[in-house]
């Protein structure tokens, strides 16, 4: 299985990457490339789920944007 690295540096995209760290510490994954993800980040603010409208919360740590839950 490929790791969260290869997968995002594959694709080149700067959102998934952001999704599979957040994602990866949500569900207690160990990365072991964590901290080069991250330093990968790009500057802008990617949507976790992008079929979904864009909302305004955003995490500035994984600088990702969701649409908050329904109640």
């Amino acid at each position: 299985m490929a790791d969260g690295w290869s997968v995002s540096r594959a694709s080149g995209d700067g959102a998934a990457t952001k999704r599979i760290v957040y994602l990866a510490d949500q569900l207690g994954i160990d990365l072991p490339t964590r901290e080069a993800l991250v330093e990968s980040f790009t500057s802008g603010y990617s949507l976790l789920d992008p079929t979904r409208p864009e909302m305004v919360p955003t995490n500035s740590v994984y600088r990702l944007q969701w649409t908050p839950s329904r109640a």
